[in-house]
């Protein structure tokens, strides 16, 4: 159980059913006491027609709970979906690619306890990142990681051995970074792309981590 954040939204039983816009819930809170506050707390919802009457009433709609068919069998599938999910991902990529440099270029793997950090982290990203390429590049270094820092702290020497073979691995491929953003491309240069890439790679690590591993994932970082 994720005990900070269930006291960050004030759960005191299961299940609670908040309502808010997707961005309340990001970086937001939630208190009995905050008259103010855009999330809203559903306390009828015993019976399916109970919850569903009332986010009728939210959305302005009229869903039952005998619909079957939503009106839009006729319309074409929507191929600008597959080419923004293509497009998010080639991004995840170029972001995941990006912070594993900035790892480096700061010398932060420099302990036996930042190099465990990133060792768990590598053990997310191998089962969990979106990417094939990525969960097969952070195999690759997870398996290497004790040759490369027998020592648990790797060395950043300029004519270290470890580094550069550390510096070898690209953990999305050889081919990245490629220096350019798509679905996270900002109104200018340089801006929104990694921040934007970074936040939708924690995002679906997020939803595919289990219960078990949610006690450390994001935590250790």
């Amino acid at each position: 159980m994720n005990v900070e954040f269930c006291d960050k939204f004030s759960i005191n039983h299961y299940p609670m059913l908040f309502w808010a816009p997707p961005r309340k819930f990001v970086g937001g809170s939630w208190g009995p006491k905050l008259d103010k506050s855009e999330i809203i707390v559903m306390d009828d919802w015993r019976t399916s027609d109970l919850l569903l009457s009332w986010i009728n009433k939210q959305i302005g709609s009229s869903y039952g709970l005998d619909d079957q068919k939503f009106g839009n069998e006729h319309l074409l599938p929507n191929i600008y979906d597959h080419k923004q999910i293509s497009q998010a991902l080639y991004d995840i990529e170029e972001a995941t690619e990006e912070a594993f440099d900035i790892i480096l270029s700061h010398k932060a793997i420099k302990s036996s306890e930042t190099s465990s950090s990133f060792v768990r982290f590598l053990q997310l990203l191998v089962p969990h990142h979106p990417s094939r390429r990525c969960r097969k590049g952070s195999a690759e270094i997870l398996l290497s990681f004790d040759e490369l820092c027998p020592s648990g702290a790797c060395s950043y020497g300029h004519d270290s051995a470890v580094n550069n073979t550390l510096r070898s691995f690209h953990i999305c491929g050889k081919y990245l970074p490629r220096g350019y953003y798509m679905f996270c491309r900002g109104s200018k240069n340089e801006t929104r792309g990694f921040s934007c890439g970074l936040w939708i790679m924690m995002h679906s690590l997020s939803v595919r981590i289990e219960d078990g591993e949610n006690q450390f994932a994001f935590r250790e970082r």
